[in-house]
């Protein structure tokens, strides 16, 4: 089983917002997927409650309770305009330790909005979108990691190395 996390401790980083179109992103292309809200605002939930389809399957947690480990974490960063002092110093102690980092950028735009208020993600709402081109770079980037974890990818432009 593969747990991909979200997480942040800052509200209104687009926890929701970017685990609401991967998932969304992964639903269209096949992919099995579980949705948890563990969230007690509960953004996901009422997103989830807006897709025709019910797909992917949302399941609820607010209370603390052991979950699988995850085999890879997104943990968004807010930026306006440039990267902030704090996501460089982040940034820069994850390098120390070998950690992944993605250097690519979800922007804030309109489409992210206008998806999630229908039920959708960016790829459903406009396929051709910059959001939607945003959500496939980072849907893939994850999934070329965790092949790469799961020793099953040896290829170039892999976002996961090993910790030393």
């Amino acid at each position: 089983m593969v747990v991909i996390t979200v997480a942040s401790r800052k509200g209104g980083s687009g926890k929701s917002t970017l685990t609401a179109n991967l998932a969304a992103f992964a639903d269209k292309a096949s992919r099995r997927c579980l949705l948890i809200d563990a969230d007690p605002q509960g953004s996901l939930s009422l997103w989830h409650g807006l897709r025709k389809s019910g797909e992917p399957p949302l399941r609820t947690e607010h209370r603390q309770r052991r979950r699988p480990p995850a085999t890879l974490v997104v943990i968004p960063a807010k930026r306006d305009g440039a990267e902030s002092p704090l996501c460089t110093q982040a940034r820069d102690s994850l390098e120390v330790l070998r950690a992944p980092v993605w250097f690519g950028q979800i922007t804030h735009r309109t489409t992210y909005s206008l998806a999630l208020a229908g039920g959708q993600g960016a790829r459903e709402f406009d396929a051709e979108s910059q959001a939607a081109s945003e959500i496939a770079r980072l849907f893939n980037s994850i999934e070329r990691s965790v092949k790469a974890i799961q020793g099953e990818y040896k290829g170039v432009n892999v976002m996961h190395r090993r910790a030393a």
